[in-house]
């Protein structure tokens, strides 16, 4: 039964951890999927917060950083069950997902090492380049105003340039350009008319100091990510790298690609083909995208390194909600500001996805076979296919030409 508006009920924790724990095994399809799970389940059927405040939790979390679905489950478990039970919720609807995700790395790393048949990974990789090319076409809304695809197509062109570590510059200077846009905009709004293009003339001034700002800082970022390569250092980088992550995962899961992939491939974590394996293997999986980040720290430093990797990418999310929104819901809301920066980070991230799948698909299609796979899979999806089954159904493919083979 739903409560009255504007008022949640007390739920016990036992209750947050098990639905969430629940939610985190059958949440396949991606945070859209989990998100509209969760109203169904915790709103609708169970009552444990009202329409107004799902809503208004929803909005909160697209303004800020981290993966959408699991900081909606802290969200709801602040507002059910006080700070202690966002935290279990956050950490429940996560661990069904990590634990998998491990056990996941550790055959696919165990098979490497009596060695993979040639072939057996090709369709998936070649699927997953298309599911990640469908989810980049689901989030083209970020970039339908002229001031946002400005961003994005810097952004796109930044991270092809110079993608060692460019993503997170990226990411913060498209949210701080449409930030001072619209601030420059709201101080410059007096009886006097505006010119013609003084908005678009800020914009070109912030993304001029992007670029100018992101080439200072090149050098010293590779040598710092080519110091900290593998032994007694990799806890210490992926702590960083994934921190980092964590705090810059604007504009939902798949910002994952352009900001890890650099690092994981500068530090010999992975090789692309390896990455492109675990972010296959993370959407073909319940739960958010980002566990994937157990694949990576497994692949550096082992169940230690899944661990702190999976620590790292989640605890911005963590401070965000359960110190920031969850006790300040509505009022970030209602800030100018902050929504423009937030549709700058968007905009920022939808180009730098762009770039990342340009990359991954150097790998993912370079064969007939993966194209022919990568063709089935696009027909498949739009024909409503989930994702799970046809990465399933490529990993099949790959079998049978491994066999053949």
């Amino acid at each position: 039964m739903t409560p009255p508006a504007g008022r949640s009920r007390r739920v016990p924790l036992a209750d947050v951890a098990r639905t969430f724990l629940r939610l985190g095994v059958v949440g396949f399809g991606g945070p859209t999927a989990h998100i509209a799970l969760m109203r169904e389940e915790l709103v609708e059927r169970r009552g444990w917060i009202d329409e107004r405040r799902f809503v208004d939790a929803l909005g909160v979390t697209n303004l800020v950083p981290g993966p959408n679905s699991s900081e909606m489950a802290i969200h709801i478990g602040y507002l059910a069950a006080g700070p202690v039970g966002g935290l279990v919720a956050g950490a429940c609807f996560a661990t069904p997902a990590v634990v998998m995700m491990t056990a996941l790395a550790a055959v696919y790393f165990g098979m490497a090492g009596v060695g993979v048949p040639p072939g057996l990974l090709e369709g998936i990789q070649a699927a997953a380049v298309v599911v990640i090319a469908f989810a980049l076409w689901r989030l083209r809304s970020a970039v339908v105003r002229p001031l946002a695809a400005s961003v994005a197509v810097a952004a796109l062109a930044f991270t092809l340039w110079l993608p060692a570590w460019s993503a997170a510059w990226v990411l913060a200077g498209g949210g701080v350009t449409l930030a001072a846009w619209v601030w420059r905009g709201r101080r410059v709004r007096s009886p006097r008319k505006r010119s013609k293009g003084e908005g678009g003339a800020g914009a070109v001034a912030g993304l001029v100091a992007l670029m100018v700002g992101r080439l200072a800082v090149a050098g010293g970022a590779v040598a710092a990510g080519a110091a900290g390569r593998g032994g007694p250092a990799a806890i210490p980088a992926l702590a960083w790298v994934f921190l980092r992550t964590g705090a810059l995962l604007f504009g939902g899961g798949y910002v994952l690609l352009p900001l890890l992939e650099p690092p994981a491939l500068a530090h010999g974590w992975l090789t692309k083909g390896e990455f492109l394996d675990g972010i296959a293997l993370g959407q073909a999986t319940p739960g958010p995208i980002v566990t994937a980040s157990a694949f990576v720290g497994y692949a550096a430093a082992g169940v230690p390194g899944a661990l702190v990797a999976t620590a790292a990418i989640y605890l911005p999310a963590f401070i965000v909600v359960l110190a920031g929104t969850g006790p300040f819901l509505r009022a970030f809301q209602g800030r100018p500001a902050v929504r423009a920066a937030a549709d700058g980070f968007n905009a920022a991230a939808f180009g730098s996805i762009a770039a990342a799948t340009l990359s991954l698909a150097r790998v993912g299609l370079a064969s007939p076979l993966r194209m022919a796979v990568a063709a089935v899979a696009a027909l498949a999806l739009v024909r409503r296919v989930p994702v799970w089954a046809v990465l399933l159904g490529a990993l099949a493919v790959g079998a049978v030409a491994a066999a053949v083979h």
